[in-house]
């Protein structure tokens, strides 16, 4: 016979009721079974735990020793319980979540996080920042359990997305440049200008984008220094290096030296632009990552003035 918790339980009512039919009706089974299971658990100690008395029972030397030690365990047990449970439910653990350069800025990835952390205190968000790219291979390695990143990414085995927010493109200008006092200007403004543009392998999809915006203007930018991130751009423009043209929530950088233009006549309703992606690896995703994609997906609706997805919807 081996001790099992269902004996420790027996033995801790019957030492608090002290009286063996009061026990059995606290733990919801009748007298003698319990008797009997206290019996076998004094067999496996090797020793009484309790003086039987007419009118109900105390404990040994033994009993006593052990009645701290079974509420620890039990206790203990419970506790583990607790614990399981709420990481099944999503309530408590790790999540790493990746950030592509310059997403940051948008406001609404904030709120998201922030509403996250609101509803799921517990969890512990362990952030980080890289390229659109590192991050999807990132999330497909497992190594990144959620990442923002400008969308469209190289496909990667099992990740799947959802768009998030849509990200206009500005032009980024010296204050000194001409066009830093207009509101809007075209591309074809920046013929014979050096453009600044973070690497291509930074965010392939993007950096093509960009050029078929000049395709369409009708000629190719003379392309500079590649820049090591998107908001070090800002600072590329301000030394001179060149313009840029940048996510619109870059323009919450606002440094003396940079001034932010509108991109016009490009045919888009809501102007040139990228979408803010939520990436994520489908065939491993503990209710953590659930929780969060749930988050994301409500905030992202309610800024969009939309019903909620559906969190089966890949986009």
């Amino acid at each position: 016979m081996f001790m099992e918790l269902r004996h420790l339980r027996y033995f801790v009512a019957a030492a608090e009721e002290l009286h063996f039919h009061r026990a059995a009706e606290r733990v919801g089974i009748k007298q003698p079974p319990l008797s009997a299971q206290i019996r076998q658990l004094e067999v496996e100690l090797g020793t009484p735990l309790f003086h039987r008395l007419t009118r109900g029972v105390v404990l040994t030397e033994a009993g006593s020793a052990l009645l701290e030690d079974a509420r620890r365990i039990l206790a203990a047990v419970e506790t583990a319980k607790l614990e399981i449970a709420r990481r099944v439910r999503g309530d408590t653990g790790r999540l790493n979540v990746g950030f592509a350069s310059g997403t940051p800025f948008n406001p609404l990835l904030p709120k998201i996080v922030k509403a996250f952390r609101d509803t799921y205190p517990t969890v512990e968000i362990s952030p980080m920042m890289s390229s659109s790219e590192e991050l999807a291979h990132s999330v497909g390695d497992g190594a990144t359990d959620v990442a923002f990143v400008f969308m469209p990414v190289s496909p990667v085995d099992g990740v799947r997305s959802v768009k998030i927010v849509r990200e206009r493109w500005v032009l980024a200008v010296p204050s000194q440049h001409p066009l830093a006092d207009r509101k809007s200007a075209p591309l074809s403004a920046l013929a014979g200008e050096t453009l600044i543009m973070v690497g291509r392998g930074m965010a392939p999809h993007v950096f093509e984008g960009v050029f078929a915006l000049f395709e369409r203007a009708g000629f190719t930018p003379r392309i500079g220094q590649p820049a090591p991130s998107v908001p070090s751009l800002i600072g590329m423009v301000v030394v001179g290096m060149g313009v840029a043209i940048v996510p619109q929530s870059l323009e919450h950088l606002r440094p003396p030296g940079v001034c932010y233009v509108a991109i016009e006549g490009e045919g888009e309703a809501e102007g040139p632009g990228s979408d803010v992606g939520l990436i994520w690896r489908r065939d491993t995703m503990p209710a953590t990552v659930r929780n969060f994609i749930d988050v994301a997906r409500r905030a992202a609706a309610e800024h969009a003035g939309q019903a909620s997805p559906p969190i089966n919807q890949d986009d």
